[in-house]
């Protein structure tokens, strides 16, 4: 069984990659709420069934989900 330090040290080591990478795109223009964004932005976050979260990155920087949201819903 994967303990939840196990999977910090997972998001840590990904937030990690993340930043290290050089081009992200570019915030698409035309929808407003995006076209303000740092692209260098990031955060991870995990919420376990037990309701623990795990967060790597930004995590405490609010984030337009946008697009993710359809996932979601």
């Amino acid at each position: 069984m994967i303990r939840f330090t196990e999977i910090q040290d997972i998001l840590k080591r990904f937030d990690a990659r993340v930043r290290d990478e050089q081009d992200r795109g570019v915030p698409a223009q035309y929808i407003p709420e995006l076209a303000n964004v740092d692209p260098a932005q990031f955060a991870v976050s995990v919420c376990m069934n037990d309701g623990t979260v795990l967060n790597a990155g930004q995590a405490e920087t609010p984030f337009s989900i946008q697009s993710v949201s359809k996932f979601l819903s």
